[in-house]
């Protein structure tokens, strides 16, 4: 688990919310961050006034600029709570975990010993805690 001056830190992450264990003590602390990331479901554009003139059209590429910038936001949170780690293990489903993990690896002031990153469904918070402390023994 955690040895001398060694903070190891797993988190399991989707683009809900985000959980974050601690194994710098005995006891394993837990900590849950919310992600504030809109669900957009564009829909059609609208008429215009002229009877069956031509329909604006709805830009998508701005909905996924919002969404884009919520979860480099949401990451960068993520990472602030992770700053004191010297090894971290993340998991979760496909998107967020790699995010993250491109996130890191494009920061300059994030240097952890090591990365691991593994596909996980979600867990209770014991089975999480009992997975990041299996990975650290080993």
């Amino acid at each position: 688990m955690a040895v001398k001056n060694n903070i190891c830190k797993g988190v399991w992450l989707d683009q809900q919310e985000a959980i974050i264990v601690s194994l710098e003590h005995e006891n394993p602390a837990i900590t849950r961050l919310l992600a504030e990331i809109e669900n957009f479901h564009p829909t059609g554009g609208s008429r215009s006034k002229t009877p069956w003139g031509p329909r604006d059209v709805v830009s998508e590429s701005t909905y996924l600029n919002r969404k884009k910038h919520q979860l480099r936001q949401y990451y960068s949170i993520i990472l602030s709570k992770l700053k004191d780690a010297s090894d971290l293990f993340i998991l979760g489903p496909a998107e967020a975990k790699m995010g993250l993990l491109k996130t890191i690896q494009d920061s300059k002031q994030f240097t952890f010993k090591s990365v691991t990153s593994q596909a996980s469904k979600r867990l209770t918070d014991k089975q999480l805690i009992a997975k990041v402390a299996r990975h650290f023994e080993s």
